[in-house]
């Protein structure tokens, strides 16, 4: 999203139960498997979130009602990850590895090829999968186009990395490391 600068108007994403809140901002959320993601590419936002009920101490009746929340402040360059609010991670990211989407490029460095072909499948209705489950763990690296499997499986084949097979519905199997 970018978002123009309003204080009387501010921008709102809500997601998986938490809302982020940016004025004059540029950010990505996304929601994959349960874990939302917020990269700040420019600007500030904070997250906020119900905070989960603490372990029962006292007997049901007694325990307090309200909900709390959790709140964060992030500053450009930063991404927040989280699965069920019950913890936040904040770090520092590449913003512009993040949303290379955006320009029409996946890019990846040294990340798992299970992660790497689960993105490349977000973008095609033609999927890749792994059937060697310890090829799903190798790293991998480089700049993709979205949703070009056939291209991609032809550059790990290429490269030595995995041998292919096409199956008549048009999947395409990683069967084993070379």
């Amino acid at each position: 999203f970018q978002v123009a600068k309003n204080s009387r108007r501010p921008f709102v994403v809500a997601a998986a139960g938490r809302t982020v809140t940016a004025l004059g901002t540029a950010f990505d959320v996304r929601i994959d498997r349960g874990e939302l993601k917020v990269v700040l590419v420019e600007g500030k936002v904070r997250v906020e979130g119900a905070k989960p009920p603490a372990a029962a101490t006292a007997p049901a009746p007694q325990r307090p009602k309200t909900a709390q929340t959790m709140t964060t402040d992030m500053s450009a360059g930063s991404q927040l990850v989280t699965r069920d609010d019950t913890e936040w991670r904040l770090t520092l990211t590449d913003t512009q590895r993040e949303t290379s989407w955006l320009k029409g490029q996946l890019v990846f460095d040294s990340a798992p090829l299970s992660e790497v072909v689960e993105e490349m499948n977000r973008y095609s209705p033609r999927k890749i999968t792994i059937a060697d489950p310890a090829l799903a763990q190798r790293r991998v690296g480089g700049r993709f186009t979205p949703g070009d499997v056939h291209g991609f499986s032809m550059i790990l084949q290429a490269a030595n990395i995995a041998t292919l097979r096409e199956q008549p519905d048009g999947k395409i199997v990683i069967v084993a490391a070379r």
